[in-house]
């Protein structure tokens, strides 16, 4: 089973038809043979002011039931530049999304822009009420925390990074920082299974990446690009390579497949899987994300069968459970979409997606 646990679903601009991206995406994963995929909701804040982009990604999971789980994001409204909290409290959102059909949870706020936004560490007691409700309630989280450690400094920030505006001054705070405060919740919370994304943004660090996962057994790894982790894994290959074998139940396939309104490239899947499955230097694919960069090329490490089947589909399966995904609630998505439909009109916004539920629904 091939389970990509890391894509994304929606333009945050509403100026694409859902149904234009739907058949993009469902052409990409037909041809790549994936078998089921995790659309990621990242959430909403004043950088990111369009609609949330819930409905999307659930009117897709409606159209593809058994293939598709959806991991929500939460509307951070009230919360950033040091809010006393959101406008809607958390528990109220993770409960609506659990009624609603969700799987998961997606969390983008260890960002660093997102988290200088926030104004609050991700340990402090805005967010804790987050991660109790996911200990509570056993749900998984795909968590983004920190980015590159390179994406500090400007001059060695890749050219693609910088394109997009990927890199950091001293008015974000540090990866150290973002990091240790993220260590504190894995410590205050060891029940939640959280699905690091990126590798953690820790692939420089080997030994220091098998120390995170053998003082927090819930943690898990996963292989979504960053594009910069298959460079220092080529540093490294056979260290590279024992890792994965000796943690090959921890470590989870993704690629962010459909970010920014599907502007990913089409082999961004097939790279992940030849770097696991074959030992033979390849050319990095063309792609908005990972290209132009001083680094063209990836060898990959040539894993044994067994590994490479866990981490491609049934790691990230076992970590969702035999009930997802789990079933819509109509009655709850209606009332959902109204609401997502009247906040999006009352901020001048269009949700293609909360209108066609609708009507799919009445």
């Amino acid at each position: 089973m091939l389970f990509d646990s890391h894509v994304h679903f929606g333009d945050w601009d509403g100026k694409v038809p859902v149904e234009t991206l739907y058949r993009k995406m469902m052409d990409e994963m037909d041809e790549n043979g994936v078998d089921r995929f995790n659309i990621n909701v990242c959430g909403r804040c004043p950088s990111s002011p369009g609609a949330l982009r819930l409905a999307d990604a659930l009117w897709f999971k409606r159209r593809q039931p058994s293939r598709v789980t959806v991991f929500g994001g939460l509307d951070w409204g009230g919360a950033t530049d040091g809010g006393a909290a959101p406008l809607i409290p958390f528990r109220t959102q993770l409960d609506r999304l659990k009624q609603v059909g969700c799987d998961g949870l997606k969390l983008l706020h260890g960002k660093p822009d997102r988290r200088k936004e926030l104004g609050h560490p991700l340990d402090g007691d805005l967010c804790e009420p987050i991660y109790a409700w996911l200990e509570e309630n056993d749900w998984s989280c795909v968590w983004h925390v920190a980015d590159p450690p390179e994406f500090w400094n400007e001059a060695t920030t890749p050219l693609w990074a910088r394109r997009n505006g990927w890199w950091y001054d001293a008015t974000h705070p540090p990866k150290s920082q973002i990091d240790a405060e993220a260590r504190r919740v894995f410590a205050a919370h060891p029940g939640v299974r959280f699905v690091l994304a990126h590798f953690f943004f820790i692939s420089q660090d080997l030994q220091g990446a098998s120390d995170l996962l053998d003082t927090f057994p819930n943690l898990f790894l996963d292989l979504t690009p960053g594009v910069e982790m298959f460079h220092n894994f080529r540093k490294t290959p056979e260290a590279a390579r024992d890792f994965f074998i000796k943690y090959a139940d921890r470590i989870v396939y993704g690629t962010d497949i459909g970010m920014g309104a599907h502007t990913t490239g089409p082999k961004r899947g097939w790279m992940v899987r030849h770097w696991l499955q074959s030992g033979e230097t390849f050319d990095v694919p063309d792609d908005l994300y990972m290209l132009p960069d001083d680094r063209t090329e990836l060898t990959g490490i040539a894993l044994p069968d067994d590994v490479t089947n866990r981490i491609l589909g049934a790691n990230f399966a076992a970590i969702l459970g035999a009930d997802s995904p789990r079933l819509l609630d109509a009655a709850a998505l209606r009332d959902l979409c109204r609401d997502l439909l009247a906040d999006a009109e009352a901020s001048g916004l269009h949700d293609e997606a909360a209108h066609l539920l609708l009507a799919e629904l009445a």
